[in-house]
């Protein structure tokens, strides 16, 4: 095994080539049991396991998403754009999301994709951007 690795121990040798499917002989394979769950809208039950996912919120009216660290702790937090047209903000303390509301409501939203998170200010907090129906841009600092 090792000529085939230029002799590099195995995580090493099969990193660069490894997919979501390769498993080495030689590891130990982990399996974890299925649990069937029933979802509230859902019509067929689907296999799941409870202990790799969590709902972070109940609302059911989301069309995007961004992520980004609003508060520059270093955390990945989420907004949340629902079609409602509000922005609401999930706060990851810990990768424990806590959800703060409604951050604002974009009457005159032109388009989801036109919502953007980034530092634009260079304050080291970052910001959301977007454009309205009118093509004119905006920043929530």
């Amino acid at each position: 095994m090792l000529a085939f690795s230029a002799w590099e121990n195995v995580w090493e040798a099969t990193k660069k080539y490894m997919s979501f499917g390769m498993i080495n002989l030689w590891d130990p394979v982990i399996s974890l049991k299925k649990i069937r769950a029933k979802f509230k809208d859902w019509i067929t039950e689907k296999n799941s396991d409870a202990t790799i996912w969590k709902r972070l919120t109940s609302d059911d009216d989301i069309e995007s998403y961004q992520k980004f660290d609003y508060n520059n702790d270093e955390n990945e937090d989420i907004l949340l754009i629902k079609a409602d047209w509000y922005l609401k903000l999930l706060e990851n303390r810990n990768s424990e999301f806590i959800d703060k509301g409604n951050l604002a409501y974009l009457i005159d939203l032109w388009d989801i994709k036109k919502v953007k998170t980034w530092d634009f200010t260079w304050d080291w907090y970052e910001d959301i951007f977007f454009v309205d129906k009118k093509w004119e841009p905006y920043i929530f600092k």
